[in-house]
């Protein structure tokens, strides 16, 4: 009986410990099928410019997909000033093909690491714009696209 306490006692303070993000969003992508004119934005209210973040962009798409990486063009839109572009290829996959992030039979994730200990410069909102950058049209089998904003502890300062 005090192994099953100390079992669900142990599982509630992992759950308890995990980060929660200051800021997490999912954009569908219709019907898997993500064409040009199709730009998520991703908006976030800014108070804290004192406050160390780290900036991932999580992309979920099916084993399916025909290319190794993704090319991006992510935008931020400033509160009180001009805008941002930043070109990036993203590696869905090794060379020898094998997919990288959280995979399953029919379905990956892949976390990208976008920004390191980085501070919102003026509060305000501040808007992520995301267009796939690649040679093709439309990009078949991306699912979503999930944007996750977390407050760095004191620890890693």
């Amino acid at each position: 009986m005090y192994k099953f306490i100390g079992t669900i006692f142990c599982v509630l303070v992992f759950i308890a410990c995990e980060e929660t993000p200051f800021y997490d969003q999912i954009i569908s992508i219709p019907n898997s099928e993500w064409s040009y004119d199709f730009k998520p934005e991703f908006k976030v209210a800014a108070t804290d410019t004192s406050q160390m973040y780290d900036l991932f962009l999580n992309i979920d798409h099916n084993t399916s997909y025909s290319f190794e990486n993704l090319y991006l063009k992510i935008t931020t839109s400033f509160p009180k000033s001009n805008s941002k572009e930043e070109t990036l290829s993203i590696d869905l996959a090794e060379k020898i093909g094998q997919w990288v992030g959280d995979c399953n039979s029919q379905k990956c994730t892949t976390k990208v690491y976008l920004l390191e200990s980085f501070k919102f410069g003026d509060p305000g909102e501040y808007v992520f714009t995301i267009e796939q950058f690649s040679r093709q049209d439309k990009l078949k089998d991306i699912n979503s696209l999930e944007l996750q904003i977390f407050e760095q502890s004191k620890s890693k300062r």
